[in-house]
């Protein structure tokens, strides 16, 4: 229905005498309403506002307070006297019956004529039961005490627009609520907190979250108490509507949409900068903040970066003292050796190390740099290996394990932080998995916020940790979960009881692995306001390309085992998808990336400028081989069995060949009868013989491993990796040892 409003009548007029109830008057929409009805409804007669005490202050100093704000300067220099008009209430729409006294509730009674129920609790993410009680009970009780004022002639509810988000278009009328209010109201009454919690997701059926929720059910009492009330519902949005008002009320109708959007998007910045932060909004000021936001552009946007092509990312690391977690693994060995060997001047690598298999942190250093990835290093450069410093600790450990003394050598000399350390077992128990790859994160950040010298700090995540979303851009996402209660219930419950709701708590996150590593990079996300954050996010990564020689591998995770077992003869059926487009991506390849990003976040921490910005969001930077040059599995596959036949191991057990399926029936019964029934006959054999069974329990493993990967094996994701091309492609011709060619990796990768 179109309301028509005649032009001849004034709503001033109308409000003439009036006597107004408020809820909700210290919030945002409360304030500007108590201003403008003052100011624009000269003849009414008085606003009863219903406060609590808070922060120690009772509610005629709350009010006293807020009309001493910027908003009330105009009603103050031109009606003083109108304050007068407005009437402090105690009160508190959590509590029962609004939390009213019986002298209060007498008088509202007997003089009020208006109702506007403003007041909520906006939070998404409270409680269900607070939600409730604030939202919905308040809007019922409200409705209890208008049934006695024998002079009301509205009541209006200011909801949301938001409330009815089941419905594509929101019309301008009621609908019926997700649930039964009453009911409802009963149950946040007489459960506690915890016991809702554990049916929230379930009961709210579908809404965007508990406010929303409790807004709908508000709507729903409304709806009902119309019947013998005059009400009304207002559904504000997020959005500045252009509106055409009556005399007092009219603003300027603006006919170009864009002009009026930018007007008031000029407006709303300048009013959030003077009132909220105190910021000088005179045209000197202004001019100041655009010359700061000019020198922060230059360092922040990636795709208008103006990287000096005579500098020198060696020379960046003279000096610098580097801390590394994760050492001893396949990306630690690989950092360590492109590190000493191609920036010569560093000062100190500090290697976290834990003692292993009765083998001390000093001999756990000495067995690693005998490996052969170190050997062009120990011929060329024999002396950098003093630059290592083994550190005493675990990333499993509360605090990484580290002694005092360790900590304040690290506090006092580290000014870089590469955290590589991960259990990256994909059936890792959830206690196990958050606590080696989300605790250690948020212990890193805190004993980072120590160190005075720190001019970056890089988490080298996975790629995997965001696979809702089918683009993974370079950017940091919100978390699955609060990373913090995460973290504390993995310290207090033990595996038994965490396992038994594991699924349900990762928010269908792939495993365990990229759920821990999901939160952790909420961790970064959130520290990166107070310290100088990157995350790299390297895919599935493979041997190296070209440093320090082709090939290098030490471990069989990954493509590498598939690799191997059918190159072995081993393994001839895979559960995978023959279109599949996997992302591989060289070890060595992933190095370089983290040193570019460790350099890109030292040349930003060395500007005063950038140290100083509130909520900086960390660098982010994809290494994946992503649009280059992309084989499907297919593709890799045939080349993979073309190399083994020209290249095979010395010791196979059957022809290299293998059958791809992405159906799951047909790879179960092909692995009993290629996998299972085999190394039964085998191990039968190996028993007779008096050697020891092992095929059966290798089989096993393989189908376990197969099953796990199942999400890998059926769907693929798109890695922008503009940020992470783009430095290396900037990157001067005296800098080619830090550089990667970008032309087919992963065809080079197969060669």
């Amino acid at each position: 229905m179109k309301i028509r409003v005649d032009p001849i009548e004034s709503i001033a007029a109308f409000y003439a005498e009036q006597s107004i109830f408020l809820t909700g008057s210290t919030g945002f929409f409360g304030k500007v309403f108590i201003e403008k009805v003052l100011r624009s409804c000269k003849d009414v007669c008085e606003i009863f506002v219903l406060i609590r005490p808070k922060n120690g202050m009772n509610i005629n100093e709350r009010l006293k307070k807020m009309l001493t704000l910027p908003l009330f300067d105009k009603l103050r220099d031109e009606q003083p006297s109108s304050f007068k008009k407005l009437i402090p209430i105690l009160g508190d729409s959590s509590e029962k019956e609004l939390g009213l006294s019986l002298s209060d509730k007498q008088m509202l009674i007997e003089r009020v004529t208006i109702i506007v129920h403003a007041a909520a609790n906006v939070r998404f993410n409270e409680s269900l039961k607070s939600s409730i009680l604030v939202n919905t009970r308040s809007t019922r009780d409200i409705c209890i005490l208008a049934e006695n004022m024998k002079n009301l002639v509205a009541l209006v509810y200011v909801s949301t627009g938001y409330s009815q988000t089941d419905h594509p278009v929101i019309e301008e009328k009621v609908y019926p609520p997700k649930a039964d209010w009453r009911k409802t109201i009963q149950i946040a009454e007489s459960m506690d907190d915890h016991i809702l919690n554990i049916f929230t997701a379930k009961y709210i059926n579908n809404a965007a979250n508990t406010y929303v929720f409790s807004k709908n059910l508000a709507e729903g009492v409304i709806k009902d108490y119309s019947a013998s009330l005059p009400c009304a519902i207002i559904r504000p949005t997020m959005e500045r509507v252009q509106k055409v008002w009556m005399e007092e009320f009219i603003c300027d109708v603006i006919k170009e949409k864009r002009i009026y959007t930018y007007m008031y998007g000029q407006s709303a910045l300048l009013g959030t900068k003077k009132y909220l932060f105190n910021d000088d909004v005179s045209t000197a000021g202004i001019n100041i903040a655009r010359a700061r936001y000019r020198r922060v552009h230059s360092f922040m946007t990636m795709s208008k970066i103006n990287i000096d092509p005579t500098k020198s990312i060696a020379a960046f690391y003279v000096e610098q003292s580097i801390f590394l977690t994760g050492g001893t693994r396949f990306l630690g060995k690989v950092f360590i050796e492109k590190v000493l060997r191609s920036c010569k001047d560093i000062r100190e690598i500090f290697v976290l190390i834990r003692p292993k298999k009765g083998i001390n942190i000093n001999e756990r250093l000495e067995k690693m740099l005998s490996l052969p990835l170190f050997d062009r290093l120990r011929n060329e450069q024999p002396s950098s290996f003093k630059k290592l410093i083994p550190i005493l600790g675990d990333s499993s450990e509360k605090e990484l394990g580290l002694s005092l003394s360790d900590k304040q050598m690290l506090v006092e000399r580290v000014t870089i932080i590469v955290h590589a350390a991960a259990s990256v077992r994909f059936n890792e128990s959830l206690k196990s998995a958050i606590l080696v790859n989300t605790r250690s994160t948020r212990d890193i950040c805190i004993l980072a916020e120590n160190m005075k010298n720190l001019v970056a700090l890089i988490y080298v995540s996975t790629a995997y940790a965001q696979t809702n979303n089918r683009v993974i851009e370079e950017k940091a996402y919100p978390p699955k979960a609060d990373w913090r209660k995460t973290i504390q219930i993995a310290e207090v419950l033990d595996n038994h009881i965490l396992n038994t709701f594991t699924d349900k708590y990762m928010n269908n996150a792939i495993n365990t692995y990229t759920f821990s590593k999901n939160l952790a990079e909420g961790v970064i996300k959130d520290y990166s306001a107070s310290l100088p954050c990157a995350i790299v996010r390297p895919t599935m990564v493979i041997p190296a390309l070209n440093e320090p020689f082709p090939g290098w591998v030490d471990n069989i995770n990954g493509p590498i085992g598939m690799s191997i077992g059918f190159g072995k003869g081993l393994l001839h059926v895979c559960l995978i998808r023959k279109e599949l487009y996997q992302d591989w991506i060289p070890v060595d390849i992933v190095i370089k990336t983290i040193l570019h990003a460790i350099w890109k976040c030292g040349t930003i921490s060395y500007d005063n400028h950038i140290s100083t910005l509130p909520n900086s969001a960390p660098l982010v930077f994809n290494s994946a081989s992503g649009n280059l040059n992309k084989l499907s599995i297919s593709e890799k596959l045939q080349r993979g069995i073309y190399i083994a036949r020209e290249i095979p191991f010395d010791q196979t057990f059957w022809a290299c060949n293998i059958y791809v399926t992405n159906s799951f029936t047909l790879f179960y019964i092909l692995t009993i009868l290629w996998h299972i029934l085999p190394a039964m006959l085998i191990d039968l054999i190996l028993k007779l013989f008096n050697y020891k069974p092992r095929f059966l329990k290798l089989f096993r493993k393989i189908y376990i491993q197969n099953c796990e990967l199942k999400c890998f094996a059926y769907y693929d994701w798109i890695f922008d990796n503009a940020n992470a091309l783009f430095i290396n492609d900037s990157l001067s011709v005296n800098a080619e040892e830090f550089k990667f060619q970008t032309n087919n990796i992963q065809r080079d990768s197969l060669k």
